[in-house]
């Protein structure tokens, strides 16, 4: 619903600055095969499926809250919203911990990247260590 709810024109000037907050991947398709893909992985981590589960989660929630934040304009965010006006939607909120999986081989590769990729926003908005 948010990426089809943003406003194209914030992408065009995060893509030509090459900003963090940029769609790394700007085809629904391409973004769907993706988490299909990490859905994947996390499933077949065995015994650390919980894990990477919760990797990858917190992951989706930093996406999730970047692309509210960055890439919808305030009517569009208070129409999601509001819930006497819009249709209520809740944004989840950011995990407290930041996961260090590069240095924890049972989180896959994968799922890792993909978390890394999905935080930067604490590179910008926050005094944690990259």
């Amino acid at each position: 619903m948010l990426y089809l709810a943003r406003d194209t024109s914030f992408d065009d000037i995060y893509q030509s600055a090459q900003d963090n907050r940029r769609l790394v991947r700007p085809d629904l398709e391409a973004i769907q095969q993706s988490w299909e893909g990490l859905k994947k992985t996390v499933a077949a981590a065995g015994e650390h499926a919980d894990k990477a589960h919760d990797v990858l989660r917190d992951g989706h929630c930093h996406e999730a809250v970047m692309w509210f934040t960055h890439h919808l304009t305030e009517d569009v965010k208070k129409a999601l919203t509001d819930g006497e006006v819009g249709i209520g939607l809740t944004i989840p909120l950011l995990s407290l911990a930041r996961h260090d999986c590069r240095k924890d081989p049972t989180v896959p590769k994968s799922v890792c990247k993909a978390y890394e990729d999905r935080v930067t926003c604490a590179s910008c908005h926050s005094d944690s260590p990259k």
